[in-house]
Formats: structure tokens, sequence, C-alpha cells
């Protein structure tokens, strides 16, 4: 691989962007660089410190990719509703009461699968992983609404279990990657709804400062939480830093958390390292999971120069 080559592999380790962004801006640089060289072999230089000018004047590749990321990061309003939309779905299906209603749930997959088949013919972007999330999430539920109406015990709940398990874990796993191969922290973000969902199955199931009370007279408090991540998910697209972002994710799950579980002292700091711990895992598995540019796409980036 030529030195322009291996500047470009560099520059899009980081550059952290929708595969359909990173095509554009690396074809720029590489035209770019082109013109350079071209303007050094011109006054008289050797080919080969051409090139080294020539990347020398763009700066280190790291540099160049954060600026770059800031500079086209940011989404638009409409992208940014878009990514907070399933959890005000959420939200909606709990202030209304209708999370019981089949007609409502068959209604709310609709939108789910079609934005995640939609999201995926347009290089995965930053709107699209709330939804996987999401997908996952309801892979879970079904299992155990399933297990609540058939019976955990039932042969047929575990022959189910060991036929679409399997699949729900591929799918799962196959959403991490993809999540933590574009940025660790969009791997974050489509983790968002689970610790605030597991705090509320947490107060459901041990009755904390709840005792007494329904399910249906805590949804105003459930659709609230979600009402809140749907605005965190917002908020978090439309920022263009990387440390904002992982600020507003670790603050705002770590709030609402607070506010659904009344716990004090050693269990909150005991939470609070929990959710850390969650939502900074991706960028632990990140650099094990990174992928690098392979020479076919290369050369489709560089017009097979």
């Amino acid at each position: 691989m030529t030195e322009a080559g291996r500047y470009l592999v560099e520059l899009e380790k980081e550059l952290r962007l929708d595969q359909g962004a990173e095509e554009e801006v690396l074809q720029e640089l590489y035209t770019h660089l082109q013109d350079r060289v071209a303007e050094f072999c011109e006054s008289g230089y050797p080919r080969e410190e051409a090139v080294r000018k020539a990347i020398d004047r763009l700066g280190p590749a790291k540099s160049l990719a954060r600026k770059i990321h800031e500079a086209r990061s940011g989404e638009s309003w409409g992208r940014a509703l878009l990514a907070g939309a399933p959890h005000f779905m959420i939200a909606l299906t709990f202030a209304f009461h209708l999370w019981r209603s089949a007609p409502w749930v068959a209604a709310v997959l609709i939108p789910v699968i079609a934005a995640i088949t939609y999201g995926f013919r347009k290089y995965k972007p930053a709107w699209l992983y709330p939804w996987l999330g999401y997908s996952v999430l309801a892979c879970g539920s079904i299992f155990v609404v399933t297990g609540q109406a058939i019976s955990f015990s039932s042969p047929w709940y575990w022959l189910m279990s060991a036929l679409f398990l399997p699949p729900a874990l591929w799918l799962a796993g196959s959403i991490f990657v993809q999540a933590l191969r574009r940025d660790w922290l969009f791997a974050s973000l489509a983790l968002l709804p689970f610790p605030v969902t597991a705090g509320w199955l947490l107060t459901f199931e041990k009755g904390l400062s709840y005792q007494g009370r329904s399910f249906e007279e805590l949804d105003l408090g459930v659709a609230l939480s979600f009402v809140a991540l749907g605005v965190t998910t917002v908020t978090f697209v439309r920022l263009r830093k990387r440390l904002l972002r992982c600020g507003l994710l670790l603050t705002a799950t770590l709030a609402i958390l607070m506010l659904i579980l009344p716990a004090r002292g050693t269990v909150l700091v005991f939470l609070a390292f929990l959710i850390s711990s969650l939502l900074l895992l991706p960028a632990l598995l990140e650099p094990r999971l990174k992928r690098s540019m392979e020479p076919a796409w290369l050369k489709q980036v560089t017009g097979g120069g």
C-alpha cells in the first residue's frame, strides 16, 4: 500500500462517520492529495518527497479526523427527532396504557422494522442505532411474555427457545458489532434503554417505595422516563463533540435511574458504577472490533489508483 493509502487507512479508522460520508470524505482527500503531489512534482520534488510534503500539509491523521468528525457529525433536527422516535413511541405506549394492547404493539413493530431496513440501506446513519437497540429489547420481551403465557416449565417454551434464541443472540451480537465498527458511542446509544428498563423491572419486582401500586398507576412515571431518554437521544445526535456526547449519556442515564430507584449511599455508588460500566463497555471492546479499510474498498475510494 502506498504512503497516501496508509494515511487514508489511519484517517478512516478515526473518522467515525457512516460509510457513505466516509467514502465521500476519503475520495475528496485523495483527490486533494493527488493535486498537491502534482504541484510539488512540477516544482521539482521527487514523487516520494512530494507525497510526504502533501501529507504533512494535511497534518496528523488523528487530528484531521477529529476536525472532520466535529464538522460533519452533527445531524439535522429531522434526523435527530427520528433517532429519538422509538423512545417517544414507548413513552406513548405507557402514557395511554397501551402496552397490553396487542394491535398497538404490533403497530409499533412496523415502524421499527421499516426504520431498520431503511437505515441499513442508507449506510447505517446515526439515527438508526436507537432503533437497533429496541429491536434487541423487543426480542427479549417476546421471550419473557411467551414464558409467562405458556409457563417457563413447559417443554413447548424450551422448544421455542431452542429454535429462536440462537438467531436472537446472533441479531443482538451483530447489532452490537455494527455499532462498534462505527463508533463505540453509538453502541452505548443503542444500549441506552436497557438500564432504564432494568431499573423499572427492579422497581416492580422489589416494590421499592411503590408497594401496593399497580403497573397502570406507574405508567406515567415510565412514560416520562422514556421521554427523557428521547430528549437525551435527540440532544446526543445534535451534538458534535464526542466528550459532550459521552458525558450526556452517563449523566442523563444516572439521573433517570436516581428518580426511578430511591437509592441512597452505597447503593447509589454501586448504581453509578454499574451504569458507567455498561455504557462504557463498548469503549473497551472497540479496539478489538474496529474495522480496517480493505484494499478493495481503498481502491474504490481512490478510483482504482
